[in-house]
């Protein structure tokens, strides 16, 4: 029988081994050539179905301006910090290394003694002999070690060290320890307007589910080509919160939260002012999310009203609710985009104008924000009276929330629709 070569054995399964290896290698880069390639269309935008059946753009941004005077918000100044007291407990009335012959300790824990720390106050060495403490409460003692001598005096009261008539190397300490004096709870700080700013923004967040954005959080923020100021007053970002919530409390309960559990959550930014003069608001949007931001440097409710409007109407669209008559409620042979001066109500004060304002005729959005803007101010305005053109718009607009959210219907009269 031939003998066989170890050698030439070692060289083939090496060979069969690392023809294997090199297999599951090139298997491993296809497949990870696949998952490469694969997850590129993870990243490309998804087109709404009912985008290409309006004719709509994937995100609209709707600028807002401003034609009237600036409204500054004053600014105030901040509350300090007060601080805490703290007290101390003596710690140290064990005996070691002494002998204690008929000599009962009680009750000879020290008492709470502010800042009073026992030290020292072990007996080491010496013998205790005939001491009986009784509320033997130790106060700030220290360097009080008895070594080698008896000490037979009594301690009440609180006297810590009392009278020692025994040889006491470390000196006669004397002077009420106060062990009962009471201690005063620490005073609580009071928080800074930054820290009152944050709470109140985190209640409203949590109260309409919405997100809101301020100081320097909006720093470097753009939109539509505009860029914006941050508010670096702590003062006027507690006001516009207070005004915001005042706002959002005019809305049905459930309202803002209702959009964003429909898909489209709501982010504010709430700046000083916009690179463009005049500018009071945008809302950058699609049906996945919106951003509106509000310059306060202008009044801050008109423009929030005017803003949200477009934020509700673009779930109105994805609830597939659209205004196909609307160009019915204006003037014979209006396009928008012109002016016609005589039918803005802002100008004229007639009933019978067509438009609340300049700006409403610049395109059917903005026509029904800007009346929004009307529907949720204080007072009623002239041009809500019953089949005026402009009420004939609002009950429309009214129709259209109701039908697209379920926390709104015909049978209740909402803030809105309270002039109608």
């Amino acid at each position: 029988m031939p003998n066989e070569n170890p050698t030439v054995k070692k060289t083939i399964d090496l060979t069969f081994y690392a023809r294997v290896l090199i297999s599951v290698a090139i298997a491993l880069l296809v497949y990870g050539f696949y998952l490469d390639v694969g997850s590129n269309k993870l990243i490309d935008p998804v087109t709404n179905p009912d985008d290409s059946k309006k004719g709509e753009t994937i995100t609209t941004i709707d600028i807002h301006h401003w034609d009237d005077g600036v409204e500054e918000v004053p600014i105030g100044g901040d509350s300090g910090n007060s601080g805490n007291s703290s007290s101390g407990n003596s710690s140290s009335g064990n005996s070691s290394g002494g002998n204690s012959s008929g000599g009962n300790s009680s009750s000879g824990n020290s008492g709470n003694s502010s800042g009073g720390n026992s030290s020292g106050g072990n007996s080491s060495g010496g013998n205790s002999s005939g001491g009986n403490s009784s509320s033997g409460n130790s106060g700030s003692s220290s360097g009080g070690n008895s070594s080698g001598g008896n000490s037979g005096g009594n301690s009440s009261s609180g006297n810590s060290g009392g009278n020692s008539s025994g040889n006491s190397s470390g000196g006669n300490s004397s002077g009420n320890s106060g062990g009962t004096t009471p201690v005063n709870p620490p005073t609580p700080a009071t928080p800074t307007l930054e820290q009152t700013n944050n709470t109140l923004r985190n209640n409203i967040q949590n109260t309409y589910g919405i997100t809101i954005k301020y100081g320097m959080e909006t720093a470097g923020y753009t939109v539509g080509g505009l860029s914006t100021n941050t508010i670096n007053s702590a003062s006027v970002v507690n006001t516009t919160l207070n005004k915001l919530n005042s706002a959002l409390s005019l809305y049905p309960n459930g309202f803002f939260r209702e959009i964003k559990n429909g898909g489209i959550p709501l982010t504010l930014y709430l700046v000083d002012s916009y690179s463009e003069y005049g500018v009071t608001g945008v809302t950058d949007s699609n049906y996945s999310f919106a951003n509106v931001s509000v310059a306060v440097a202008y009044p801050f409710e008109e423009t929030f009203y005017h803003e949200s409007y477009h934020y509700i109407e673009r779930y109105i669209f994805k609830r597939g609710i659209s205004f196909q008559s609307w160009e019915g409620y204006n003037p014979s042979g209006f396009r928008y985009g012109s002016l016609m001066r005589d039918q803005s109500f802002a100008r004229t004060g007639s009933p019978n104008a067509y438009f609340v304002n300049d700006y409403a005729q610049t395109s059917a959005e903005e026509d029904r924000a800007s009346t929004f803007e009307y529907m949720m101010r204080g007072s009623k305005s002239a041009c809500f009276n019953r089949n005026m053109p402009v009420w004939n718009k609002a009950v429309a607009m009214s129709n259209a929330i109701d039908a697209a959210l379920n926390c709104v219907n015909a049978s209740t009269t909402e803030y809105w629709e309270r002039h109608l």
